[in-house]
C-alpha cells in the first residue's frame, strides 16, 4: 500500500506476470510549499529471487516452470543530482 498526502491509500496488484519486470520508484515530490524535493530514502530490495507472489491477484496460475513467482535484478538506474537536473548512471 502507498498512503497519499490527501489521506487516500493506493494499492498496486499485478494481474498476468511479465517475462521482464520493469519497475518504477518515483523519488520525487512536491513539498506543502509545492517546491520538488527528491526522497533520499535508501531502498533494499533482494538482487535474486524477489518473490511477487503477495502481490499477484491470483498466486499460482501464472507461476513460472520452478512454481514460484520470483525475479532476479538484471540492470538498475540511479539519479544524481537536483530534480530538475541531473544525469542518470546505470
Amino acid at each position: 500500500y502507498q498512503d497519499l498526502m490527501n489521506g487516500d491509500r493506493r494499492q498496486f496488484r499485478i494481474l498476468k506476470m511479465p517475462q521482464y519486470l520493469i519497475v518504477h520508484i518515483k523519488r520525487f515530490t512536491k513539498n506543502t510549499q509545492q517546491l520538488v524535493e527528491k526522497n533520499h530514502t535508501i531502498v533494499n530490495c533482494p538482487i535474486k529471487n524477489l518473490d511477487l507472489a503477495p502481490f499477484c491477484e491470483r498466486p499460482g496460475e501464472d507461476e513460472g516452470s520452478d512454481g514460484q513467482l520470483k525475479f532476479d535484478l538484471v540492470c538498475s538506474a540511479q539519479h544524481d543530482g537536483k530534480p530538475a537536473d541531473g544525469t542518470y548512471k546505470s
